[in-house]
């Protein structure tokens, strides 16, 4: 009997842009998850969802995730009591761009005016109308919240971090 050698698809092994329009069904998907997970365990309110999301974090930057140097206990903690994914795609390696992408879903040329980073003396950024994924969680009874760096635009009508999120201590990138 002849046994074949099981691959992972491309998706899996290497960063694939084609794939990038399926976002927003993987995070549907995974809302999806989230709810059968809370009615498996009983639970008539919603789970928490925590998305953390960094510049320039590489995979082995967490004590979760095996960094022998980087001591991380309260994100180990998480990461021991929740769900922990391990793979995660960005639509872009930038900032401004892979932020936009991640609120809502998709490519971030269409939404950031062909920019992929913003800086305080430009006069783009999110358009203040798009659909993003604080609004979807907000519609199913969620709070959403940003604590960092907002970097999605520093002039009204696009530094608006209120208006996305329902809590928000985001700041814009200072001038350098």
């Amino acid at each position: 009997m002849k046994t074949s050698k099981t691959t992972l698809p491309p998706l899996f092994t290497n960063i694939n842009m084609k794939f990038l329009p399926a976002l927003p069904f993987l995070l549907l998907v995974c809302s999806m998850q989230v709810a059968l997970l809370a009615s498996a365990y009983g639970k008539k309110e919603n789970l928490n969802v925590i998305v953390i999301f960094t510049d320039d974090q590489g995979y082995q930057d967490l004590g979760c995730f095996g960094s022998p140097d980087i001591k991380t206990p309260r994100i180990d903690k998480m990461a021991k009591e929740g769900m922990r994914l391990t793979s995660f795609y960005s639509a872009n390696p930038v900032c401004s761009a892979s932020r936009a992408a991640l609120l809502t879903g998709c490519y971030p040329k269409r939404v950031l005016a062909n920019k992929t980073v913003l800086f305080p003396r430009d006069v783009v950024g999110l358009n203040p109308k798009e659909t993003t994924i604080a609004d979807l969680f907000q519609e199913n009874g969620y709070a959403t919240a940003c604590v960092g760096k907002w970097h999605l635009g520093h002039q009204p009508p696009f530094y608006q971090p209120g208006k996305v999120l329902t809590h928000t201590l985001a700041f814009p990138t200072p001038m350098t």
